[in-house]
């Protein structure tokens, strides 16, 4: 049985990664930050994940310190790094501390595995990847061709122009590049790396993170009104991204490669109207009616949150680069889940982890 290294264990991505491994009859070195955290209970429990008679040793890793890294790699054979700081509502925007926390805590990562494992598997983001010209805007050019692994984000401007997540996560996987590249060809370390676009999909304990805390407002009823125009997101299943990483642990053909996750664009809010009726007879609340995109921009003026969501959801006029997904059909066998069924699922586990009643 290998034992993998999995860094992040807690967050949303990191949950559904452990799961499969498990799944899989691997063993797992479980790293959060803070192992006495409520978010952490799921991984203490007797049956974790549905998986009985799991192997899984809870650890506690700091992006931001050294301690821990090396020991942390010991008998383990493959790693997989999800951990990053990934904050909500303004802070997504313009915290500057999160871009030195993901590139130190990458580098802490592969500088500990290095010598100890064969291979790491890290998360990155479409955001290392959507924003070609360093501009807010740049997701929004429907007159460019669809972007591909071969592309980049441009950080060279102000943060504020694409906000510091994605400024961090870029950092974060160029440096990860550079440390592999300058590796001597018979002393190396693989590296994959997966750029996921906005993942929905099922919440595996009641912890929330920012991708899907729309949808758990929409739900708890905290969201009142929906802007009636088209809110393009591209999005793809949390099951599909951890089965990419699983998938890309073994397979001989990933080392080296950058793989976008992304099944297509959803409008947004046009699924959740169209999931209305379904959810609401099921003793849901959800928004009252809809209003003109103008009056949204407005709130988000005095609304750190709803600013945040208005930036990571578009201008609301429909337009958006395509994303070349497939290439991580062709190499490792993701085929993508419906996206409108995602929703409903997330949607559905809210209740079922008790964060809803």
């Amino acid at each position: 049985m290998n034992r993998v290294l999995v860094t992040g264990a807690d967050g949303f991505i990191g949950a559904h990664i452990c799961k499969q491994l498990l799944e899989a009859g691997y063993a797992i070195r479980a790293s959060v930050h803070n192992s006495e955290a409520e978010r952490c209970q799921f991984l203490k429990d007797d049956v974790v994940l549905g998986v009985a008679d799991a192997d899984v040793e809870l650890i506690q890793l700091d992006l931001n310190l050294d301690a821990g890294w090396d020991s942390a790699m010991d008998g383990c054979d493959l790693v997989v790094h999800a951990a990053s700081p990934l904050p909500k509502g303004k802070a997504y925007l313009d915290d500057q501390t999160i871009i030195a926390t993901a590139i130190d805590g990458t580098m802490r990562c592969l500088k500990a595995a290095h010598g100890q494992v064969t291979r790491v598997v890290m998360t990155s983001s479409i955001a290392a990847v959507m924003y070609t010209n360093g501009r807010a805007s740049d997701p929004r050019r429907d007159d460019l061709p669809p972007i591909t692994e071969a592309d980049w984000s441009q950080t060279a401007g102000k943060n504020g122009d694409i906000g510091t997540y994605h400024v961090s996560k870029t950092l974060a996987e160029q440096a990860a590049w550079d440390f592999v590249d300058g590796l001597p060809d018979d002393d190396g370390l693989e590296l994959v790396v997966i750029n996921p676009s906005v993942v929905v999909g099922p919440v595996l304990s009641r912890w929330v993170g920012f991708s899907v805390d729309l949808l758990y407002r929409i739900a708890k009823g905290q969201v009142k009104v929906l802007p009636n125009c088209p809110m393009m997101a591209p999005v793809v299943d949390v099951r599909d991204v951890a089965k990419a990483h699983v998938k890309a642990l073994t397979n001989p053909d990933a080392p080296g490669n950058r793989y976008i996750l992304h099944q297509g664009h959803l409008d947004m809010f046009k699924a959740i109207d169209k999931l209305g009726p379904e959810f609401k007879a099921k003793g849901y609340k959800w928004p009252w009616f809809n209003v003109p995109y103008a009056v949204v921009r407005l709130a988000g003026r005095f609304n750190d949150e709803i600013n945040a969501m208005t930036r990571l959801l578009g201008p609301g006029d429909g337009r958006y680069r395509r994303a070349d997904g497939s290439k991580v059909t062709h190499d490792l066998g993701v085929e993508y889940r419906d996206p409108v069924q995602a929703v409903r699922d997330t949607l559905d586990s809210f209740r079922t982890v008790g964060l809803i009643e």
